[in-house]
């Protein structure tokens, strides 16, 4: 077997017929925005996390034995960093494994939905497809934006608090599968939580497109929450689930 920079080049076994070799990544690795180097190639995740900015297009993608597939944060709206993957033969996401954008969209006291500090100290939650929490005191959360069919934003960030910061908003996951998208695992793109007076980060964006949808795993954008009453809880982000078959 060779290998190089860690990423093993297998026989691929438990692959579709088509593609006689997989490309394997075991140490966490990054793909950058315009890297073709594995567009069009069967990708294993295995026990590692791998970073995938920008478009790119996989023959078939497994993320197993406690593997993370993500992009890199967005504080600032940056435009590549988000994860947009077409699948061409099936997604597989393992029971321990998971597809995670949770806090990599904008930072604190950025966003449309930003939330607002209140002359009390405590910071409101941040929106996106809801509205954020008020916090201890009074005072708007953060509004609401972005579509619903095709939600394509990041999640706002929370505000700072007088003794805390806040959370940071979910990022964007946009799969098209042309097969099965075999969800045992988590794809989730939540705000971050956040102590005391911050403002929760709001939930952010996962839009998907599958020739099938199964398993029992879970699919989540939520808004952070506080871990005490002050600071207001981020709203919830956006999730579009389009499918000819559906079994999850």
């Amino acid at each position: 077997m060779k290998t190089q920079n860690s990423i093993a080049i297998i026989a691929a076994i438990a692959l579709p017929t088509t593609a006689a070799f997989a490309t394997v990544f075991t140490s966490n690795t990054t793909i950058a925005i315009g890297n073709a180097t594995y567009d069009g190639q069967p990708i294993v995740v295995s026990n590692c996390t791998l970073t995938v900015n920008g478009p790119h297009s996989f023959a078939s993608l497994q993320v197993i034995s406690n593997s993370i597939v993500t992009h890199a944060a967005a504080p600032n709206g940056e435009a590549g960093n988000l994860l947009s993957l077409t699948i061409a033969g099936d997604l597989m996401l393992d029971n321990l494994s998971r597809i995670d954008a949770s806090g990599r969209g904008y930072g604190a006291n950025a966003g449309p939905g930003v939330s607002v500090h209140t002359p009390s100290g405590y910071a409101s939650g941040a929106g996106h497809g809801g509205i954020g929490g008020s916090p201890n005191g009074g005072g708007l959360g953060g509004g609401g934006y972005d579509s619903v069919p095709t939600p394509n934003a990041w999640g706002s960030g929370g505000g700072d608090g007088s003794f805390a910061g806040g959370g940071a908003g979910g990022g964007i996951v946009r799969l098209v599968v042309v097969g099965t998208l075999q969800v045992d695992g988590v794809i989730v793109a939540d705000g971050v939580t956040v102590g005391w007076t911050g403002g929760g980060g709001a939930g952010g964006s996962i839009q998907i497109n599958a020739g099938k949808l199964a398993g029992g795993g879970s699919i989540s954008a939520q808004g952070g929450s506080t871990d005490i009453t002050g600071g207001g809880g981020g709203g919830g982000g956006r999730i579009a689930l389009y499918f000819t078959t559906n079994t999850f």
